[in-house]
């Protein structure tokens, strides 16, 4: 109840764990923690801990833990896909998550945020397919890719480092947003 678990791209290099605070049980992060919901709270970070291997050039292991100073209210903890997790299988439609951009446009500098936490339902590729789609920038062996290619939907700028899940049962958390070419 005291473990987040983020992008590793999120945390800026070198940066204290006590200089990060998370926003926890927010569906509205422009309204004051009494205003949004019964659970929001902001707490500050104890430790972060990031995978050694992560790589800001290719953006392989883009995966860190926060532990919070303080276990959260209400816990609505969700398993993560481990090594005794079903494996998910290639057409599964997944959830993502976020507060990053609504609406994005070719060369719009301009970023719109919601005021409200939003999802969308996408497809989960094989390695294969990600290899086809993207090229040697995909590296199967850490990461996947979901995503609609006709570009209507998708996760954009200011969702990284939310989650990517089985709706369930059980809700499965089963990646990490990471990093795409353009969002819908």
């Amino acid at each position: 109840d005291d473990w987040v678990l983020t992008a590793a791209h999120c945390i800026p290099a070198g940066i204290a764990a006590d200089a990060v605070t998370l926003q926890v049980s927010r569906h509205n992060i422009f309204i004051s923690d009494g205003a949004d919901t019964d659970c929001a709270e902001s707490i500050s970070a104890f430790q972060l801990v990031c995978h050694e291997d992560y790589d800001e050039i290719t953006v392989a292991h883009d995966i860190c833990l926060i532990q919070l100073s303080q276990p959260v209210r209400c816990p609505q903890t969700q398993p993560i896909l481990d090594e005794g997790s079903p494996e998910v299988a290639p057409g599964t439609r997944l959830i993502v998550a976020g507060w990053g951009d609504t609406d994005p446009g070719p060369g719009d500098s301009e970023v719109a945020l919601p005021e409200q936490l939003q999802y969308t339902e996408i497809p989960l590729y094989s390695d294969s397919d990600c290899t086809r789609y993207i090229g040697a920038d995909y590296i199967a062996s850490v990461m996947l890719c979901a995503g609609d290619l006709q570009g209507r939907t998708d996760s954009c700028q200011g969702d990284s480092g939310g989650p990517l899940f089985v709706e369930g049962p059980p809700v499965l958390q089963v990646g990490i947003v990471s990093w795409a070419y353009g969002c819908a």
